[in-house]
């Protein structure tokens, strides 16, 4: 009868466990398909990057056009360079928001900057890192931001920034990143 017991205990906190764990995993919600097929032909502002972009909240339009999230968690600099490569319109705004997966990528410098050349001709808005501790990925975006004649929205200068894993905003920290971002956007478009 002990043994039942036991065995009955085992499966209802594997069970328990299997639950928990599948409501607190960030679900995928974008792929690089998925991106694609909305990006090929948008007209407004596309926002790529990694999950900080997927996940954001961001307005269904701004500056009179429409915004479409292109974010893809785990995303790096070679994940948008798929995506850019087959994009077939011109948004009238491209923001990147790439680099905290590319961290551990000796060649990320020059995988952003291809990223910036292989975008549609259109205006480019290159987004830094809001975390610290990634000084080095942020100098490469800024001197491909400059070498291609992107916008530069410096998210390293936030001051409080807190995450949960060293990545991961909290909220008030990601409110803050989203507000930045987004006023970044509108001096992109001169829509202040």
């Amino acid at each position: 009868m002990r043994w039942l017991i036991l065995i009955a205990l085992l499966v209802a906190s594997n069970v328990a466990t299997f639950y928990v764990t599948m409501k607190n995993a960030r679900p995928k919600r974008h792929s690089v398909e998925s991106v694609l097929a909305e990006v090929r032909t948008a007209t407004g502002i596309v926002m790529m990057g990694d999950s900080l972009i997927e996940d954001a909240k961001f307005p269904p339009a701004l500056c009179g056009l429409q915004v479409v999230n292109a974010g893809i968690g785990g995303a790096k600099s070679s994940t948008l360079l798929a995506i850019a490569d087959k994009m077939q319109a011109k948004p009238a705004l491209i923001v990147v928001s790439v680099g905290v997966n590319d961290a551990e990528d000796g060649a990320f410098a020059a995988k952003y900057s291809l990223l910036l050349e292989t975008l549609p001709r259109t205006r480019i808005a290159a987004v830094t890192l809001a975390q610290p501790g990634f000084e080095n990925i942020n100098q490469a975006i800024k001197i491909a931001a400059k070498e291609n004649g992107a916008h530069l929205i410096d998210l390293g200068s936030l001051k409080h920034f807190k995450t949960l894993d060293g990545i991961h905003p909290v909220y008030p920290s990601y409110a803050e990143w989203r507000e930045r971002l987004l006023d970044g956007v509108r001096q992109a478009l001169h829509c202040e």
